[in-house]
C-alpha cells in the first residue's frame, strides 16, 4: 500500500478513536511514528484508553520519539517503532514496582506468554504461587489481574482466556537485546514453570481422585462422575496434568539438577495417580507421548539416577 494512503487510513482511524486529538499536531505525531504500522497506531490508542483526554495528552507527550534513520531501517523482524513504544507500555505498567513486587508482575507477564494453550489469569497466579491458602485475600490472582489491566495496550481477555494482540509483542518480549529489564529467559521461565507443574500435581493429585464409590462401576455409566471432575481437578492442576511436559521440552538439560530431582520423586510416587487424573479428563492418549518426552529429557541429563530411570522403563518398557 502506498505510503500516502497508509497514512491517510490511520488519520482516519486514529481521529474516530481520539476524537479529542482531532486536528491537532498529537495526530500527525503518531501517524508519522507509525510510518504506515497499524499495530502501532492501535496499540496507542489503547494505550490511551481509560484515561481523560489531558491524561492521553501526558502520556502522548512522553512517548519515545524514534529517528527518521532508525524509521528508515524498520524490517518485519524487529521494528524499533514498536520496541520503542511497547518498552513505554512496559515502564508505565510495571517500572514503579521494585523488589519482589517487580519480579513476580515479570513471572505473571511471562507466563501469560509462555504457557502451552493460553489460559486464565487464575490459573497463571496458581500455577506461579502453588499455595494452600484458601483465603482469597492472600491470593496472587488480583496481582495478575492488575498486570493484566495494566497491559491492556498489549493484552486481553476471552473467554477468560488472556492473549495479546499481535505476535510481535511475544516476539518482543523473547529478544533480550529489544526487552531489556523486561526481557523473558524462555529457557529460564519454561524450567520454572515445569517445576511449578510438578510442584502443583504432587500436593493436588491422590488416590481416586474423584472419589469414584466403586470400581465396578464403568466411568460412561457414572452421572456423577463429570461433575467430580470438574470438582475434584481445579483448572491449575488440569492445565500442569496436561501441559508438564511442553515446558519441559524448552528446558536446557545441563542446567537442571532441581528440576531432575523433582520429576524422579513424581514418577516415583504420583505418576500412576496422574495417569488416572488423565484418564477422568478424557486424555489418556497423551499419557504414553508425555513419558516418552520424560524418557528422552532424562537420557538427556548426565547424572542419571537409577530409581528414576527404572520407574521409566516400568512405565514405557521402549525406553
Amino acid at each position: 500500500m502506498p505510503v500516502g494512503e497508509a497514512q491517510a487510513d490511520l488519520t482516519t482511524y486514529l481521529n474516530a478513536n481520539l476524537p479529542h486529538f482531532v486536528g491537532r499536531p498529537e495526530i500527525e505525531k503518531i501517524v508519522v511514528q507509525a510510518a504506515g504500522l497499524f499495530i502501532y497506531a492501535a496499540t496507542v490508542v489503547k494505550h490511551l484508553e481509560g484515561y481523560e483526554p489531558l491524561e492521553q495528552k501526558e502520556r502522548l507527550d512522553t512517548l519515545a520519539l524514534v529517528s527518521n534513520s532508525a524509521i528508515l531501517q524498520i524490517s518485519e523482524e524487529v521494528t524499533p517503532l514498536l520496541d520503542s513504544l511497547y518498552l513505554q507500555v512496559l515502564s508505565d505498567a510495571l517500572s514503579h514496582f521494585k523488589g519482589s513486587s517487580f519480579v513476580h508482575r515479570l513471572y505473571i507477564l511471562h507466563t501469560f506468554l509462555c504457557t502451552a494453550e493460553r489460559t486464565s489469569t487464575s490459573v497463571v497466579a496458581n500455577l506461579l504461587f502453588p499455595s494452600k491458602e484458601t483465603n482469597i485475600a492472600f491470593s496472587y490472582t488480583p496481582i495478575a489481574d492488575s498486570v493484566l489491566a495494566h497491559l491492556h495496550a498489549v493484552l486481553y481477555t476471552e473467554n477468560d482466556k488472556v492473549l495479546s494482540y499481535h505476535k510481535s509483542f511475544s516476539d518482543f518480549i523473547f529478544d533480550q537485546n529489544r526487552a531489556k529489564e523486561f526481557w523473558c529467559n524462555q529457557a529460564e521461565h519454561h524450567q520454572l514453570l515445569t517445576g511449578s507443574c510438578f510442584c502443583v500435581m504432587n500436593s493436588g493429585l491422590k488416590f481416586n481422585i474423584a472419589n469414584i464409590p466403586s470400581s465396578f462401576l464403568l466411568d460412561c455409566d457414572n452421572s456423577t462422575l463429570p461433575d467430580a471432575v470438574i470438582q475434584n481437578i481445579p483448572p491449575v492442576l488440569s492445565y500442569s496434568c496436561q501441559n508438564w511436559n511442553h515446558h519441559l521440552l524448552g528446558v536446557t538439560p545441563t542446567d537442571s539438577d532441581v528440576l531432575f530431582g523433582i520429576l524422579s520423586k513424581f514418577l516415583q510416587l504420583h505418576v500412576l495417580f496422574w495417569i488416572e487424573a488423565m484418564n477422568l479428563l478424557g486424555l489418556r492418549g497423551l499419557c504414553d507421548p508425555m513419558l516418552r518426552t520424560a524418557s528422552k529429557w532424562v537420557i538427556s541429563v548426565s547424572d542419571i539416577s537409577n530409581d528414576c530411570f527404572t520407574n521409566l522403563q516400568l512405565m514405557h518398557p521402549n525406553v
